[in-house]
């Protein structure tokens, strides 16, 4: 099949959804910019407001002679659409896999020799508090850049652009990628998610399941980073972060009891049981 003659290595698209792209933007009216500069990437798109952004995303793509991928689940990619919707660009993904949607996608990226994967950071059209953590683990386990993909009803313009290589330090990728999307506006602005990931306010994130996920040695983390995703059930296309999870530095920094103040809690303990009861009082009985 004939593909289009884009300067880039990226996965490209067949020349036929090259210019289906070119005119579709041109009847929409978008200004496309940007470029692929990657030949492997996980790329994000925001604003994302309404449901006419998935077609529009994949129409810039493809004027830009790029092919995207995007995760689906299976049950989507049963006859008679099937075929069309991997045509489109569409991975089915097993949610019940063994190592999670995550680990799947990780190991669809790293196989691949040209990807661009899309995956939603706000996973929704409607307001949300903040976005789904899932295009970072993805990027970081896989070992891609995230190029941020952008839709700008105000201006009319869209396109690919900003790389950000996943540094381990959460907060600050999400700094540049902030600056970079800071003044753009959706279809329907009041549905604007904020751009924002838990995962920025917690100082060490658990990795025990990330690191099983990614195959890699554990390495403890330094103080004061995010350089992992926390535990839990780990959806691609709908992440949510773990707020309220205790990191093993914050365990650390609480420390161990003094010896002092367990050897005169015993002690209450023992004064305030009965010599009559084997059983001894339990310690909501001496509260009480």
């Amino acid at each position: 099949m004939l593909r289009s003659h884009a300067p880039h290595d990226g996965p490209r698209v067949p020349l036929i959804l090259h210019w289906l792209g070119r005119l579709w933007c041109w009847a929409y009216g978008w200004e496309v910019v940007g470029q692929v500069t990657r030949s492997r990437a996980v790329l994000i798109a925001h604003p994302h407001t309404s449901n006419w952004d998935l077609p529009h995303m994949i129409a810039v793509a493809a004027t830009l002679g790029t092919f995207c991928s995007w995760l689906g689940k299976e049950s989507l990619f049963k006859p008679p659409f099937g075929f069309m919707l991997r045509w489109l660009g569409g991975i089915p993904v097993d949610r019940s896999a063994p190592r999670g949607q995550v680990g799947e996608a990780i190991d669809r990226v790293q196989s691949a020799k040209r990807i661009l994967l899309v995956v939603p950071p706000s996973g929704t059209r409607s307001r949300r508090d903040g976005w789904k953590s899932g295009f970072y683990w993805i990027a970081q386990g896989a070992e891609v850049p995230i190029m941020c993909g952008f839709l700008d009803y105000g201006k009319k313009r869209a396109g690919i652009a900003n790389e950000v290589m996943p540094s381990g330090d959460v907060k600050a990728d999400m700094d540049r990628i902030r600056a970079f999307y800071e003044g753009m506006t959706g279809l329907y602005p009041e549905n604007n998610t904020r751009i924002y990931l838990s995962a920025e306010d917690t100082a060490v994130a658990e990795d025990e399941e990330f690191s099983s996920v990614v195959a890699k040695p554990v390495v403890e983390p330094e103080p004061h980073s995010s350089s992992s995703p926390p535990s839990g059930e780990l959806d691609p296309g709908t992440f949510e972060s773990a707020d309220a999870m205790s990191s093993p530095t914050q365990v650390a920094a609480a420390g161990p009891q003094p010896a002092a103040a367990s050897r005169s809690e015993s002690s209450s303990l023992d004064q305030a049981s009965d010599p009559g009861d084997s059983s001894g009082s339990s310690t909501s009985e001496r509260k009480d």
